[in-house]
């Protein structure tokens, strides 16, 4: 159902205090609910990662002990643009770091099984040093563990993501999409596309990214 049928609007929740401009909203934005009034309150959500899906560029995406294949595989959205990842070392570590523009952010990333029995998500706060999500998840199961919320897909695929709460604004955050660091099988691999990091607990639907966020 679409609730909102102007290009622009805003919504401001009990506090009067904060404003959302709404440009061209899609089906795909999420509604969020101030449970204390129940009033509605809407929200454009970002993608603030960049080359959100070109693993293999080393400047922003910093690997060890492991390496990217570009476009071996088809994508969730059917284009050939999914990255295969291997680990060639027992310490395999895989990562992007952005700042926090909210007290709550979500990491997100898409995975599908090549080698790999499990991979594992991780968002690190660099500002406290703590891991503040953290899960492994199980291909043959299905099933991730730290609270991760797992999307089955066709063609074998899953969208994982972690949510992280009480962080500061401006810290900064390695979100990591497979490995983290730890003792990994060498030759393990998996395939990887579509990583995201937003501000709130919801995952909304991926945008691309390049230069950007």
């Amino acid at each position: 159902m679409r609730l909102l049928t102007t290009d622009q609007q805003t919504a401001i929740d009990d506090s009067a205090v904060h404003m959302v401009w709404l440009i061209k909203l899609d089906f795909d934005d999420p509604v969020y609910l101030n449970t204390s009034t129940w009033n509605l309150v809407w929200q454009r959500r970002y993608n603030l990662l960049t080359y959100s899906q070109e693993f293999d560029n080393s400047v922003i995406w910093l690997v060890s002990n492991l390496s990217v294949t570009p476009n071996a595989a088809s994508a969730p959205d059917g284009t050939m643009t999914a990255d295969l990842c291997t680990t060639f070392g027992p310490i395999a570590n895989f990562f992007q770091i952005k700042p926090a523009t909210a007290a709550t952010m979500t990491f997100s990333v898409y995975v599908k099984a090549a080698t790999a029995d499990y991979v594992w998500l991780d968002i690190y706060n660099y500002a406290t040093g703590l891991d503040v999500g953290y899960g492994v998840f199980t291909f043959a199961t299905g099933v991730g563990t730290g609270g991760m919320v797992v999307v089955p897909l066709e063609d074998g695929w899953f969208r994982l993501s972690l949510t992280a709460s009480g962080l500061g604004v401006g810290d900064n955050l390695g979100v990591y999409p497979g490995v983290t660091g730890s003792t990994y099988p060498v030759g393990m691999s998996w395939y990887t596309w579509g990583a995201q990091l937003e501000p709130g607990d919801l995952v909304s639907t991926y945008t691309a990214t390049t230069t950007a966020a």
